[in-house]
């Protein structure tokens, strides 16, 4: 089996562009995960969230549920 591949220069330059834009979308997706929230108390979150009132109660409770399961969040 041959381990040769044979591209066209159109297919080359599509397949390197599509690298490229998949390493940035990978890159930015890793900023954005690792990223650590500047705000931790969940009760200040929660308060502000209130204040809003954009939000449900319902919303807000099942935000406040995930909160305790996160260790990123304090009470």
């Amino acid at each position: 089996m041959s381990s040769t591949v044979s591209l066209t220069k159109a297919e080359y330059t599509d397949l390197t562009s599509r690298a490229k834009a998949y390493d940035l979308i990978i890159s930015l997706a890793q900023k954005e995960v690792a990223h650590v929230p500047p705000v931790r108390s969940t009760k200040r979150i929660i308060t502000e969230l209130k204040k809003t009132t954009r939000y449900s109660q319902d919303f807000l409770k099942s935000l406040e549920r995930g909160f305790e399961r996160s260790a990123h969040f304090t009470k």
